[in-house]
């Protein structure tokens, strides 16, 4: 299959889950799904609401995470909706988009064409084309997203400590050194909750993650930009720590 036939498959495949993702995976399992509130500066500036899905047992592992942020940061209305689908029993993103819609909009399409990415970022500037190098645990994270910290969990069962990750709204691949905290708690929606703190990253590239014992995110903190994204209420199922 030639290069042009692999990008538009994927463009394909990703175009249908988009719309409906559940077609693809079929009996498909929600993993973690909920609401994140946004604050920049301290400041309560919107919400991010997300969905992650997995195939059923007995079929082709495959993830799909989706979410929407909204937030007002002075200037009106700031959207950022992303989908990322995850395929295989050493996952690999094989497909990303990103659109993000404030006083203009950019939209970003990244596609598996191994050994590297395809990146394709069309906004009022026109239409780049970049190739980054793909390998395996690489992450895909935007500093404004909270629920893409759901794959941390793989790095962290892989015993990582150094998680290369790719930032699609801005083009760029970076190295962050990870490192996990003992076990802790923390507070969502009232109840005290068992977590894992993870610090990723150094300097203005540093963010704070906590998990709770399943890998589902609970807070998100960025320093260098003032971001911080808190579940709203605890994940479905979620065992509180014993008083």
């Amino acid at each position: 299959m030639t290069r042009m036939t692999l990008a538009l498959t994927s463009a394909l495949i990703l175009a249908a889950a988009t719309s409906n993702p559940a077609s693809l995976l079929g009996q498909a399992v929600t993993v973690d799904n909920g609401e994140f509130r946004v604050s920049i500066g301290g400041q309560v500036v919107g919400v991010e609401t997300f969905q992650i899905l997995r195939s059923a047992a007995g079929g082709p592992e495959w993830v799909i995470a989706r979410g929407v942020v909204e937030v007002n940061l002075g200037a009106g209305l700031d959207s950022l909706t992303s989908y990322m689908d995850v395929q295989g029993e050493s996952p690999i993103v094989t497909a990303y988009q990103v659109v993000r819609t404030a006083e203009e909009t950019t939209k970003v399409r990244v596609n598996l064409l191994a050994p590297r990415y395809l990146s394709i970022t069309e906004s009022a500037a026109g239409r780049r084309e970049k190739e980054i190098r793909a390998e395996a645990g690489v992450l895909f994270l935007e500093d404004r997203v909270a629920h893409q910290y759901y794959f941390l969990a793989q790095a962290i069962a892989a015993g990582m400590t150094r998680v290369p990750a790719i930032i699609p709204l801005e083009g760029r691949r970076v190295d962050l050194a990870l490192t996990v905290e003992p076990e802790s708690t923390l507070l969502i929606g009232g109840r005290a909750l068992p977590v894992r703190r993870v610090i990723l990253g150094t300097g203005d590239q540093e963010r704070r993650v906590w998990l709770d014992l399943q890998g589902r995110v609970l807070r998100v903190e960025v320093p260098s930009i003032g971001y911080q994204a808190v579940r709203t209420e605890p994940p479905s199922g979620t065992t509180p720590s014993p008083a």
